[in-house]
């Protein structure tokens, strides 16, 4: 564990959410901190969280059938990994932390651990997605 706290204190861990395809990429630290944790299976769940306002997510929580979890890809065009987030949006989540923000622009938002939230069942932490401040990073990514 100290390894992992030493490498999220170095680096900042963030995700860049793209409406376009409803895609949520994971910055390298933060991918690198996922495989630190040593996960065997590779689905997310999204979920709202109504008491901080915000969005987060944990791996491969014991879930029963018919609950909507993406699945974790690398992308080898872009050498990247992420996954598909269908419910809830990323619409939904852009639209409730940016209102006014372009509707084709990928965001990068910072990812915190918050370990005082229990998903019931699950012994992993959960990710959270903050909430941007004002001077949000915005940015029009480009298809090659």
């Amino acid at each position: 564990m100290k390894v992992i706290d030493k490498l999220s204190k170095r680096k900042t861990c963030y995700v860049i959410a793209d409406p376009r395809d409803n895609s949520i990429t994971f910055s390298k630290s933060l991918a690198m901190r996922l495989k630190l944790l040593k996960r065997d299976t590779t689905k997310v769940f999204v979920f709202a969280i109504p008491d901080l306002q915000e969005f987060g997510f944990v791996l491969n929580p014991p879930l029963g059938e018919g609950i909507q979890m993406g699945e974790v890809q690398y992308n080898t065009r872009h050498k990247c990994v992420g996954f598909e987030c269908l419910n809830p949006s990323v619409n939904l989540i852009l639209y409730n932390y940016l209102p006014n923000a372009p509707i084709d622009a990928a965001v990068k938002l910072s990812v915190r651990v918050e370990k005082s939230i229990k998903v019931e069942g699950c012994q992993e932490p959960v990710f959270v997605i903050e909430r941007p401040n004002d001077k949000v990073y915005i940015s029009q990514h480009q298809e090659a």
